[in-house]
């Protein structure tokens, strides 16, 4: 919550523009799916960040575009021996 606050007042005292709406265009290809529909896949080897949904949501709701793009991280499994 800290780095949030710190970039917000950042952006506050700031006397630079800020940037325009988020543009996630350029990351997604849009494919046909098993079942026949249109979806939309990442491309492979666009550079990108993937940030926390309390990330998203604030930089959404700061600078507005899209579209969203939701991942799922699957939890690690670790064995001891």
């Amino acid at each position: 919550m800290f780095r949030f606050l710190s970039l917000f007042i950042f952006l506050l005292a700031s006397d630079e523009q800020p940037p325009g709406p988020i543009d996630n265009t350029s990351l997604i290809q849009q494919v046909e799916l098993a079942d026949g529909t249109r979806g939309y896949k990442l491309f492979d080897g666009v550079p990108h960040r993937k940030v926390t949904q309390a990330a998203w949501h604030f930089f959404h709701q700061t600078y507005g575009g899209g579209p969203v793009l939701v991942s799922t991280i699957k939890a690690l499994q670790t064995e001891l021996v």
